[in-house]
């Protein structure tokens, strides 16, 4: 691991000012760690990333946030090369917590995250308009939740692996209101 200023890294690598929050700067440092990423910012007296910095990926991807003894654990944002944002609390390097997200298709996800997967309740835009509001669990659309249509059109209801799965109410883009069950996103009774 190679340690240099922090101050000197920015600027050379054209990133603007090194990371805006401040300590005594003996532990404001810049290393080059295993794998080629490279981290400017705080560190802890072992010369690991421990406060507040920014490391950037050999893949382009890049975190700044905080950090615990050498670990992405606290509030951050990351950012990936295929323009994938995730930003909230991360435990580990994973979003662990409240966060929210955005995908390389477009799709945005406010809500709660469980080791960097979609879980617990929140809320999932799609860029043809419609909503999900509901549960997640492991990424997917799983427990009680409603779609909405920019046309008007609503499912209420039960989800298991991103489908209609147990009871639910459908309303049409006119209003009619259709009650039944569903399995695997098909309505079944």
């Amino acid at each position: 691991m190679q340690v240099e200023n922090a101050e000197q890294f920015f600027h050379d690598a054209n990133l603007g000012e090194a990371p805006s929050q401040r300590v005594d700067q003996k532990y404001q440092q810049t290393l080059r760690l295993p794998g080629g990423a490279v981290y400017a910012g705080q560190v802890n007296g072992s010369q690991q990333q421990h406060g507040y910095g920014r490391q950037t990926m050999s893949d382009g991807s890049s975190y700044e946030g905080q950090f615990q003894n050498g670990e992405m654990t606290g509030q951050g944002t990351f950012r990936s090369p295929d323009a994938s944002l995730r930003t909230g609390t991360f435990t580990n390097g994973k979003l662990d917590g409240d966060g929210q997200g955005t995908f390389p298709d477009g799709k945005k996800y406010v809500g709660q995250w469980q080791q960097g997967k979609m879980h617990g309740e929140g809320r999932l835009a799609f860029v043809d308009g419609r909503t999900y509001e509901g549960q997640f669990e492991g990424d997917q659309r799983h427990g009680a939740g409603v779609v909405q249509w920019p046309d008007g059109r609503r499912f209420e209801g039960k989800f298991a692996n991103n489908k209609q799965h147990g009871n639910g109410q459908a309303t049409d883009a006119t209003g009619i209101v259709l009650n039944g069950y569903w399995e695997n996103g098909k309505r079944i009774k």
